[in-house]
């Protein structure tokens, strides 16, 4: 145009108006013409906040700064304005509240003017067009690469074909391949033979591989690759097949973070004294000590020992058995007094059901762990106070538990205990019965669950033969595949990992995409029905 003489004609109010505009990363351009004559020409740089915005943004913003520039032409009359980014054509046309936020500024200034947005296709005017090189910053050689397969790719070349020629009223009518992007027409646009979704480019299928690797570089996990994909590119399925991607890649599986904890799973409260009872070795001051606890009243001994084997502690075990009876159910740990056959011996001669827990996963015997913390700050004041730790015991033995206004001699022995505090006789007596304990002792369970269940979340049950990862106990190891043998009750499962059988919580085992291929055989000897 600029070559041609004359090189701008006089404006006429009788004569049809039209205005083509087009945005650059940098900067905004328009000409006004009439009978395909430019009457004037206009243009300005963005600001540093208008260089962020989308594609999108800037095509209707050169659209407003025309209309405004030229406002003693194109207010009060029809106007048509051609732009290069087809969305606007379809956007323009909908109601102020479905546009974005952004665009509902500018589309509200545009109604001032009677103006009709059109799509001209880019090369079809003289205006700078917007093309593959400027939006995307990669060699020449991968556009030229992402062009060709998207070329090649059925799907988007017919997306492309309905692009450029028309979206349908209905998405019945559409093939069923193209249906997926009904839904964001309007945000969908070709440039220089590229498809994008705002400024996401559409990825082809055969390329889409290749784009997940080079997101997953650095193994970010699947939220932070997610959320990085979402910034740059598209394509329908991709959060899924991301997802997937993710779960099968042996890098990211063998170095897991931990698990969230799962919900709290109490312990029944037992109706009595020493129904139930939590067993645990501790080692303290170059000492070892057993300590037993009564789930019930947390009524807690403590017992010094010179070995740490199975017949020591059954000898003590026995002691306390004389005196308040036999316990129904045993809780421990599998450490070796208690997986020894002496101690299973033991509790089928005494008719004690002995619940043992995951390896790793102390908090399932939380009683027992609770009263070693007590009673190792007990050792450590009386040691350093040179104060009677048989009296320590009875003072908090008699101490009240919070919520319950009892202590643990009252509901272990239905009294207090005489101690060197001066105590009236009527205190001494023999409390009431158990059931308001109980009813409290549950209350405090269910508002403990409560709170504990906040950052919680429930593991969905493995299936036998399942094949998982098992948590390293050592920062330094990684995670293991292993295959689910057995479920050993509600929350434990015997797994077989690099030819050993262990047991582990579910917490320490994390579902997993990968197959058994690489693990050992699984022996014979498992009936897996």
């Amino acid at each position: 145009m600029l070559i041609q003489a004359p090189v701008l004609a006089f404006y006429n109010q009788s004569k049809p108006l039209q205005i083509q505009t087009d945005a650059s990363a940098t900067g905004l351009g328009a000409v006004m013409l009439q009978d395909g004559q430019p009457i004037a020409y206009a243009s300005r740089m963005l600001s540093d906040p208008e260089t962020r915005y989308s594609v999108i943004e800037k095509e209707m913003l050169a659209i407003v700064f025309a209309l405004e520039k030229w406002n003693q032409f194109t207010f009060g009359r029809k106007t048509t304005v051609y732009s290069d980014h087809k969305p606007l054509e379809c956007i323009v046309k909908k109601a102020l509240d479905k546009a974005p936020k952004r665009l509902q500024g500018m589309l509200l200034r545009a109604m001032a003017y009677d103006v009709e947005v059109k799509y001209l296709k880019s090369g079809q005017h003289d205006l700078e067009v917007v093309n593959a090189v400027k939006l995307l910053s990669l060699p020449d050689d991968k556009i030229a690469e992402i062009k060709r397969q998207t070329t090649q790719d059925p799907t988007l070349s017919q997306l492309k074909d309905t692009i450029l020629d028309g979206w349908p009223d209905n998405k019945t009518k559409l093939p069923l391949s193209l249906t997926p992007y009904f839904s964001f027409r309007d945000e969908l646009s070709v440039t220089d033979d590229l498809i994008f979704k705002g400024e996401r480019l559409v990825i082809p299928k055969q390329m889409r591989r290749q784009i997940k690797e080079e997101l997953h570089i650095g193994h970010n996990g699947v939220e932070g690759t997610l959320r990085r994909a979402r910034e740059y590119v598209y394509w329908p399925g991709m959060n899924k097949e991301i997802k997937e991607w993710i779960q099968t890649c042996e890098t990211c599986q063998e170095n897991s973070v931990s698990q969230p904890a799962k919900p709290l799973m109490s312990h029944p409260i037992s109706d009595r004294p020493w129904s139930r009872i939590g067993f645990d070795l501790f080692h303290h001051d170059n000492e070892n000590y057993l300590i037993m606890v009564c789930y019930y009243s947390n009524f807690f001994e403590i017992e010094k020992l010179q070995r740490t084997t199975a017949p020591a502690v059954i000898k003590r075990l026995k002691r306390h058995i004389g005196r308040y009876g036999v316990p129904e159910i045993i809780v421990s740990d599998n450490g070796p007094p208690f997986s020894s056959r002496d101690f299973a011996e033991f509790a089928k001669e005494m008719g004690i059901k002995h619940n043992t827990i995951s390896p790793h996963n102390s908090k399932a015997n939380g009683k027992a762990e609770s009263a070693v913390k007590t009673a190792k700050r007990l050792l450590t004041k009386c040691k350093d106070t040179g104060d009677n730790v048989d009296l320590a015991c009875l003072n908090v033995r008699n101490t009240p538990t919070q919520g319950t206004q009892t202590s643990p001699a009252q509901r272990f022995m239905g009294r207090r205990t005489r101690t060197l505090l001066p105590t009236t006789t009527q205190l001494l007596m023999p409390d009431r019965d158990s059931g308001p304990d109980v009813e409290k002792l549950n209350s405090n369970q269910r508002r403990q669950e409560k709170y504990f269940n906040r950052n919680t979340r429930k593991l969905k049950d493995l299936p036998l033969g399942a094949t998982v990862r098992v948590k390293p106990f050592n920062h330094r190891k990684k995670w293991k595949k292993a295959v689910i043998l057995k479920k050993l009750d509600d929350r434990s499962y015997e797994v077989r990992c690099d030819g050993q059988t262990l047991r582990r919580n579910r917490e320490h085992l994390r579902a997993t995409s990968s197959t058994s291929d690489t693990l050992d055989p699984i022996p014979n000897m498992f009936n897996w029905e």
